[in-house]
């Protein structure tokens, strides 16, 4: 019996300590445990926080964009 060969996903960015990983699935979004309990206890105790999470991706997507461009 042989066994399948796992796709290995593109690298992406945790949506709480920006840190690289490489998903297990298409929908992961923290590299860890911690790191997903940690963004919902932010949310939940200050929603302001939120919204410095959003800040950061905008500001990397700018940068992507400005070196894209190259600016």
């Amino acid at each position: 019996m042989t066994k399948r060969a796992i796709k290995q996903l593109p690298p992406k960015v945790c949506d709480f300590c920006d840190k690289e990983f490489i998903p297990r699935k298409k929908w992961q979004r923290f590299c860890s445990i911690s790191c997903h309990g940690k963004f919902w206890t932010a949310a939940r105790v200050h929603p302001d926080d939120r919204f410095v999470t959003v800040g950061k991706r905008l500001t990397a997507l700018e940068s992507r964009v400005g070196k894209l461009e190259g600016k």
